[in-house]
């Protein structure tokens, strides 16, 4: 199930329409959250006493949605924190959350819930798309998920190390080797595993690579759709993830697997 998420009026139709896009025959449930700490209310959403009218929103998501089905969609109208909201109706389950990207909302959505979430930043067609990954676990299971979204994938590995004595100590020969030779046999196999994998790879250390840092690597590339795999065992979102989320252009697909 695909759970479409509208905080706006003004942004339901991108929403609904990548919603509809991916879901092919799969059910799509519709989930409408004014945050009045964030967002004025729409002058479309009022009542005569210019308060917020779920009945009327609701209304007008179902005109909307005609012209993406002729299926009966569930239509939820609530007013509060959209991640709180999201979690009361999907708990732990493994739908997939597609919905328009605002900075804050976005942040407390990738700490706070479990589900795979795809952020709308532009209204286009993903002809090409980058996997980014922080370990090569599960990487072609990931891949293959990548693929229902874009037929061309790119993987970019953001591989931490901080070889400890050698921060300390730079004099230290044998650690600099040692501290070498990792990085260099990590290349090395994440080469090959582009290779087997028949998909184009970057390599990034720490965040960055010989040119430059991996977020705006991303957006020079032109990457239509940016796809960060969160590893299933970490219960939060780590500090590179929030980076990309914020500072890639493209849309941005956070999966868990």
């Amino acid at each position: 199930m695909i759970l479409a998420v509208i905080n706006q009026m003004s942004e339901a139709e991108v929403v609904l329409k990548k919603a509809f896009e991916i879901a092919k025959e799969e059910r799509v449930d519709v989930l409408f959250v004014h945050e009045p700490s964030l967002f004025d209310l729409e002058e479309i959403l009022m009542d005569v006493n210019k308060s917020f009218d779920k009945a009327k929103t609701k209304a007008l998501l179902k005109e909307k949605i005609k012209n993406y089905t002729d299926k009966e969609v569930a239509i939820i109208v609530k007013e509060g924190d959209s991640a709180d909201a999201i979690y009361d109706l999907l708990k732990e389950s493994k739908d997939l959350v597609i919905t328009f990207y605002h900075s804050d909302i976005a942040k407390n959505m990738v700490k706070k819930l479990k589900q795979d979430i795809l952020f709308i930043k532009a209204d286009t067609i993903y002809k090409n798309a980058v996997l980014v990954v922080e370990s090569l676990e599960g990487i072609k299971a990931a891949l293959d998920f990548a693929k229902q979204f874009s037929p061309k994938i790119s993987l970019y590995y953001n591989f931490y190390y901080t070889p400890d004595v050698a921060v300390l100590d730079p004099s230290l020969e044998v650690d600099l080797q040692t501290s070498e030779l990792i990085l260099e046999e990590t290349s090395k196999e994440f080469e090959n595993l582009c290779k087997e994998l028949e998909v184009e790879g970057r390599l990034f250390v720490n965040g960055v690579d010989e040119e430059e840092e991996l977020s705006e690597a991303i957006n020079k590339k032109g990457f239509l759709l940016t796809i960060y795999k969160k590893d299933e065992d970490e219960f939060f979102i780590g500090d590179m993830g929030i980076e990309l989320l914020e500072n890639v252009g493209s849309d941005f697909l956070v999966i868990h697997m």
